[in-house]
């Protein structure tokens, strides 16, 4: 009978331990897990400006890639051109 008493009291005082210190293991774990994302902030800055470096790069890439292609349309378009005015005048 002591040892279900001693086991009763010492059940009741574990779950009101854990339910006086919850409070402050919560805040305890909320600020561990803060600092863990900011180290990881502060870890994925490089990559971050990484990234955005190359996304830049990307889009001038891209932009001269859209000239050249202008470009070679028209070079094209003048061929053809001068191509025809060569046909109807009979040189070709």
């Amino acid at each position: 009978m002591r040892f279900l008493f001693g086991f009763l009291l010492g059940l009741i005082l574990g779950f009101v331990g854990y339910a006086l210190l919850e409070p402050l293991r919560r805040e305890e774990m909320r600020r561990r897990l803060e600092a863990i994302w900011a180290e990881r902030e502060i870890a994925s800055l490089p990559l971050r400006e990484a990234s955005a470096r190359l996304g830049r790069k990307v889009q001038e890439a891209w932009q001269e890639a859209q000239r050249v292609g202008r470009e070679m349309e028209e070079e094209v378009v003048q061929r053809y051109q001068r191509l025809r005015q060569r046909v109807r005048r009979g040189e070709g």
